[in-house]
């Protein structure tokens, strides 16, 4: 099915399809090259990218407004949820795919305890919302190999201190921010 990708900026859609590129060229699968394009709304265009495939499915990245997933079918991916301006109306366009077969995957790390993203895992938690709910501290990531992941990519030698080593240092970098990034605990209200 086609992939509808929603970042809260530019920048995060451009990425997600070159990375998405990359990967189909590794696996062979890419038809064409990234494309930039305009898909026409109400009031304006709306610039995106697009990853073709040879099946004739699609991975797209729009903006966040939830107008942009108006009409259309397929997996939606609203990336960073809890720093965009209308999440919840986002998840009610979104939700439309469900009715189609597709499905919708929101993705964040939290941005305080009164976020809109916050609300929907605490709606979620209390069985307020048919949803399964998913969390990955920065522990569970490094557990399932990702500092491994990262030593490979960047051509270092991977060793169990120098893991602890690093895992204490990014720690240290996030400081006081470290429980809402890194464990998934939303930061009380200031």
């Amino acid at each position: 099915m086609d992939a509808w990708y929603i970042g809260y900026n530019k920048d995060m859609a451009l990425e997600f399809v070159e990375t998405a590129a990359e990967w189909a060229r590794r696996f062979n699968k890419a038809a064409r090259a990234i494309e930039e394009i305009a898909i026409g709304d109400e009031a304006r265009d709306i610039l995106a990218y697009r990853v073709r495939f040879a099946s004739g499915k699609k991975i797209v990245a729009l903006s966040s407004r939830p107008s942009n997933l108006r009409g259309k079918q397929g997996c939606a991916v609203i990336d960073e949820a809890a720093f965009h301006e209308d999440l919840p109306g986002l998840l009610k366009a979104a939700l439309a795919f469900t009715m189609w077969g597709g499905s919708v995957r929101v993705i964040s790390t939290h941005n305080g305890a009164d976020s809109a993203f916050n609300e929907l895992v605490n709606e979620i938690r209390a069985g307020r919302r048919p949803y399964s709910l998913h969390r990955i501290t920065f522990e569970d990531a490094v557990a399932e190999g990702l500092y491994k992941r990262i030593c490979e990519r960047l051509g270092r030698r991977w060793s169990p201190a120098a893991e602890a080593a690093w895992t204490r240092e990014i720690a240290e970098y996030y400081g006081d921010n470290a429980a809402e990034e890194l464990e998934c605990v939303p930061r009380a209200p200031v």
